[in-house]
């Protein structure tokens, strides 16, 4: 809403908005409101003090969102592969045990009732 200037909406969620801002938002953000003015006031101070001022320095900072986006891709990563592991050994069971349903001589419709498998899969297996 900030970025958009829809004002109706900054408005509403001022207090939340101000959360997220620059010292210069903020300035702008706080005209008319004792709030969002003192909130300024308070976040301008700790951020002069030196024990709130970043000691990493910009590569380092670099080097971690990196290595948290290289670990967000991997565990999504690994949980598609768990997925698509999950459905190709459902499929595979069922493929087996269709065949072992043929082998018995059991109709194919009901082979198809009774896995899931289409006819035409079921036609690929022999």
């Amino acid at each position: 809403y900030w970025y958009n200037n829809n004002e109706e909406k900054i408005q509403e969620y001022k207090h939340l908005i101000m959360l997220d801002l620059e010292s210069k938002g903020l300035k702008d953000l706080s005209k008319g409101d004792d709030f969002v003015s003192e909130f300024e006031d308070k976040i301008t101070k700790l951020n002069e003090e030196e024990t709130f001022q970043s000691a990493m320095t910009y590569e380092e900072d670099q080097k971690k969102i990196l290595n948290t986006e290289k670990k967000i891709s991997f565990e999504e990563g690994m949980a598609q592969g768990i997925e698509q592991g999950i459905t190709q050994g459902e499929i595979q069971k069922q493929t087996e045990i269709a065949k072992n349903l043929s082998a018995l001589g059991i109709e194919k419709e009901k082979i198809v009732q009774a896995t899931g498998l289409t006819l035409e899969q079921l036609e690929e297996l022999k």
